[in-house]
């Protein structure tokens, strides 16, 4: 690796700006029809009464949670929506989904959300549900037991007491409830929707079975069809509504697909809840001009310090661009990769701009496919 002398006086860099492979906060590129899309989604259903289901389809490296992360953005440039990016694991269980999955937007709420929750006077729901009100309220004001109460935490029956506490989230039922006076709470604050981004679908849905199928998919149309519930949504109406996004691989949508034709001739909660979707968003590979838009705004973007450069920081010819393409057929991630380990070895190797000819050297050097 070139010291810092070296990166000062060849590319004026105190220290290499493509250490890390994670850049989800780059620059949105090549997804110009996907983000009007969404974007129409966020105008149209914001402040609806009916919430909003949606996907994102894609295979791995296609940009799903990159995707999911601009529409956080998208949302915060708006003013009025308040969202969560929720990422699912391997792990997780499907037991309790219903109840775990309200506890990840307690958890994933931001500081904003709670700002808003504790500035709201008098909030309407405090009329049907008191104890949620004080709770949630306790919260927002990051109170440890009521934080503990709303994202999974163990609270002690003598914590209970000594807070003076009667509710807690035990089951889906409660969590819902939770759920419907938090939506209450955020229509008084002036927010439209809570818009929840959750990332890595499939995990859950792959663990799929009849029994697990039921609960993960009953929990979610339970919550979809909330603001219209009528011993919950219906009663605390005007609510802000639930605009979802899920990310999900393009195998895992399949899957879901055969799933709900399965259920149109023997029945089952896959099919209810499929025929809400609003919109499939699909992120299709990368134009060649897309690509060369792409290597540009890896070039200028400084990892470090984040700022956007006028030139790029090392430069490179139209043919660099071009074999890049040629070799990753304009998938994202391989894009990028193949990026990184030419600027790793151009900073090593002293280079002053980087070639075709010189690339194909890096990949040589590395093993990786160069044709």
């Amino acid at each position: 690796m070139a010291d810092q002398n070296e990166l000062r006086r060849l590319y004026h860099l105190k220290e290499n700006p493509f250490s890390s492979r994670v850049q989800i906060d780059a620059p949105l590129v090549g997804r110009t029809e996907e983000q009007k899309a969404w974007k129409d989604i966020l105008a149209n259903k914001a402040g609806a009464r009916g919430c909003s289901l949606n996907f994102i389809i894609g295979d791995y490296g296609m940009g799903k949670t990159h995707a999911l992360y601009h529409i956080k953005s998208d949302c915060e440039r708006r003013g009025n929506l308040m969202s969560v990016i929720i990422k699912l694991l391997p792990e997780d269980e499907v037991k309790n989904f219903g109840m775990d999955f309200v506890r990840r937007i307690f958890k994933n709420l931001d500081s904003d959300a709670k700002k808003a929750l504790v500035q709201t006077k008098k909030p309407r729901a405090a009329s049907a549900f008191p104890e949620h009100v004080k709770i949630i309220q306790k919260y927002a004001a990051d109170d440890a037991i009521a934080s503990r109460i709303l994202t999974g935490g163990k609270v002690s029956a003598r914590e209970l007491t000594e807070a003076k506490i009667h509710a807690a989230m035990g089951n889906t039922e409660t969590a819902l409830e939770f759920l419907a006076v938090l939506l209450c709470m955020l229509h008084d604050a002036e927010t439209k929707s809570l818009v929840l981004c959750v990332d890595e679908a499939e995990y859950v849905f792959s663990q799929m079975n009849a029994r697990k199928a039921a609960l993960v998919f009953n929990s979610l149309r339970a919550m979809y069809d909330l603001p219209e519930s009528p011993n919950l949504g219906l009663r605390l109406q005007p609510l802000a509504n639930i605009i979802f996004f899920f990310a999900i691989s393009t195998a895992g949508m399949e899957k879901l697909s055969k799933m709900e034709k399965v259920e149109q001739h023997q029945g089952g909660p896959i099919q209810p809840l499929l025929t809400r979707i609003e919109r499939k968003i699909s992120l299709a590979r990368l134009t060649a001009a897309e690509t060369k838009n792409l290597v540009e705004e890896y070039l200028k973007t400084s990892r470090t310090t984040g700022e956007r450069l006028s030139s790029p920081l090392i430069p490179y010819t139209k043919d660099f661009v071009d074999y890049v393409f040629d070799l990753t057929q304009g998938h994202p991630r391989s894009i990028v990769e193949r990026c990184d380990y030419v600027i790793a070895e151009g900073i090593k190797d002293h280079i002053k701009e980087i070639t075709k000819q010189y690339a194909k050297g890096v990949f040589d050097r590395l093993h990786l496919p160069t044709a």
